[in-house]
């Protein structure tokens, strides 16, 4: 469910991701790291950033339906 999320991809500057920027802002921050873990959906409705040492971050579009949502969670965690 998960594939490599890109700087280069434009993700964090389009919707749905932009609807939620201002509550996950430390998304681009968490991007410029030199070392970085970071995957999306292949619909771009979820994003899972983390860098060494830290904890992983997820956004998830609220506006998916909540047995997607426990998808997403269930596909991140395994």
């Amino acid at each position: 469910m998960f594939v490599p999320f890109y700087r280069e991809d434009k993700i964090l500057t389009q919707k749905p991701f932009l609807d939620y920027e201002v509550q996950f802002n430390l998304f681009h921050c968490i991007s410029q790291g030199k070392e970085l873990t970071a995957l999306k959906t292949i619909d771009n409705n979820s994003i899972a950033l983390q860098n060494p040492g830290h904890p992983m971050w997820l956004w998830i579009n609220e506006s998916l339906e909540k047995s997607t949502i426990d998808k997403i969670i269930n596909s991140l965690v395994s």
